[in-house]
């Protein structure tokens, strides 16, 4: 299992507080534009061209890395398996955390190689921003994508590594070690709100 480690600058008491900054709004409602995407709802991953477009210097997106390991599903379609809005921070406090925009695909998990091998095969968390919305699985010809060029491809594997300046062995990112960045803290009395909504969306219409 290879060593990972936070980004340099960050700390985890300072990304665990309730008042940190994670460059994720607390706005519920924020969408940048993406669909708003439910269990079952099918989606074809958009190019990687198109993917990179959205990512910011660290390859991420609202702090969640875009990892390489995900490459190989882009202009494939797949079911939404659940909305990914609530998690848990597995790495330091194990307290509830919110993401915004993100949902599981059926059984698409990470492969690890792109992190040394990883066995963890950890879900794989998709900004909504990344799946383009479909009318089901059969798809209507090729898609046609422009390939990655050698430096976009080298910059999304550079991002999986962490820059330990006083560590000479490496040190691997992930979305699992850089969830705190991609979440924001949700209080005791938030995550009330948060089920009360969900069981909101999911009932029926004559109870509403």
């Amino acid at each position: 299992m290879p060593s990972i480690a936070p980004t340099a600058g960050q700390t985890p008491e300072s990304l665990n507080s309730p008042h940190a900054s994670s460059g994720v709004s607390d706005d519920l409602t924020r969408r940048r534009g993406a669909p708003d995407l439910r269990a079952g709802d099918w989606v074809q991953v958009r190019s990687a061209d198109e993917i990179v477009a959205t990512l910011e210097a660290d390859g991420a997106l609202d702090g969640l890395l875009f990892m390489p390991e995900m490459l190989q599903y882009c202009g494939r379609r797949y079911r939404v398996y659940k909305s990914a809005h609530k998690t848990c921070d597995t790495v330091h406090s194990y307290t509830n955390r919110l993401m915004n925009d993100a949902v599981h695909l059926e059984g698409l998990r990470c492969d690890g190689s792109a992190h040394d091998g990883c066995q963890a095969a950890c879900l794989i968390y998709w900004k909504q921003a990344w799946l383009r919305p479909v009318d089901g699985s059969h798809e209507h010809g090729k898609m046609r994508v422009r390939s990655l060029v050698p430096e976009e491809t080298e910059r999304l594997y550079k991002a999986t590594k962490a820059l330990i300046s006083t560590d000479t062995e490496i040190r691997y990112r992930c979305q699992a070690t850089d969830l705190l960045k991609a979440t924001t803290y949700v209080s005791r009395r938030g995550r009330w709100v948060i089920s009360r909504v969900c069981i909101t969306l999911r009932a029926p219409t004559s109870i509403l």
